[in-house]
């Protein structure tokens, strides 16, 4: 994805009702993140955050 692309992304993300228990995965696939990636981040699997709730991509 190029910048553009992103800012459009994001911009469609801000327009829509807030969602916080999907706005973190919503908000990667905005920066062009994979489907598996998303995927793995929401299984834990490659989550890093040790915080409740929290997503850390490494």
């Amino acid at each position: 994805m190029n910048v553009v692309e992103n800012e459009e992304a994001v911009s469609r993300l801000a327009a829509e009702p807030f969602d916080a228990n999907e706005f973190p995965w919503e908000f990667l696939a905005a920066f062009g993140n994979n489907e598996t990636t998303i995927k793995r981040l929401r299984s834990g699997q490659s989550n890093a955050s040790d915080v409740t709730g929290g997503v850390r991509r490494t």
